[in-house]
């Protein structure tokens, strides 16, 4: 017997939005709104096009495409007084781990 089609289904569902969560959602956006944001990927495309739409939210961002440029801009910022409010890490990146530089940060 040979399977060449496969199936659709369809169906449709209704979900409440809960105020208190948008309040969150909210309240979490604006705390991180204009904050300085550094990104560490391997990936110079995934760079580029994250920062795009980073600055265009209202971000200051810094990239850094290995973990030697993510701690220099760290321990740059820390030398400024100039913290960055988040940081977007690869999971995999050249030599490390994004867990393992999370913690030396």
């Amino acid at each position: 017997m040979s399977l060449k089609k496969g199936s659709k289904f369809y169906f449709t569902a209704q979900f409440d939005v809960y105020e208190a969560e948008i309040k969150s959602i909210g309240q979490f956006a604006s705390q991180i709104m204009n904050k300085k944001v550094l990104v560490v990927d391997d990936n110079e495309s995934f760079l580029e096009v994250i920062k795009m739409y980073l600055v265009n939210l209202g971000f200051d961002v810094d990239l850094a495409s290995t973990e030697d440029e993510a701690m220099s801009l760290y321990l740059e910022s820390i030398k400024e007084e100039n913290l960055y409010g988040l940081a977007l890490i690869d999971w995999k990146l050249e030599n490390t781990t994004g867990i393992e530089l999370c913690k030396k940060v």
